[in-house]
């Protein structure tokens, strides 16, 4: 493991992968991206931070449904969500865009919520550092408290899963971090 100093001062550490077959992390993921967010560490594949940033750069900055139609077009998982809530009634394209308006938005259903699939993505022992906890509407997620950020980072790296400190905030993003600052 290397640790090093983002530019504020804080560690971010990097976790060299092993020589092995077995690489990934459940599901068949193999590169994770971390940060802590809300006080609980927060471990994402990196293909899904991307896409869930970006999915949450598209509802805070869309203005139309055509832009944010147009900023979701490669997110088939997106696509297939809004398919299945709207069918052929989709908003017109020069409609106001307001996320509010998107089903399930309002009460957390979507987009995904990273702590709530970390119970998917990480294996038991990383788990077992953390607590699953109920929300009151969307089930079950896993918190891992900040203070135990290392042990998790060294249980990821025994599990031969790379994993990396994340110093663009595609974590934070991914969490949909706008929509509570």
């Amino acid at each position: 493991m290397i640790s090093y100093l983002d530019g504020f001062g804080s560690p971010f550490y990097i976790v060299l992968p092993l020589r092995s077959q077995s690489m990934c992390g459940l599901n068949g993921h193999r590169q994770f991206v971390f940060d802590v967010f809300d006080g609980s560490l927060v471990v994402i594949p990196i293909v899904e931070a991307q896409r869930l940033a970006s999915l949450n750069d598209a509802l805070e900055d869309s203005s139309t449904w055509r832009e944010f139609q147009s900023c979701v077009a490669n997110d088939a998982e997106t696509i297939s969500y809004l398919e299945g809530q709207y069918g052929d009634e989709l908003p017109s394209p020069d409609d106001p865009f307001a996320p509010e308006d998107i089903p399930g938005f309002v009460e957390g259903a979507f987009p995904a919520w990273p702590q709530q699939l970390m119970l998917r993505w990480l294996p038991a022992s990383v788990q077992a550092l953390g607590t699953v906890r109920e929300s009151l509407l969307n089930g079950s997620f896993l918190h891992i408290d900040e203070d135990r950020s290392d042990e998790a980072i060294i249980a990821m790296h025994e599990n031969r899963i790379e994993c990396v400190g994340d110093a663009q905030g595609l974590v934070v993003r991914a969490c949909g971090a706008w929509r509570y600052w």
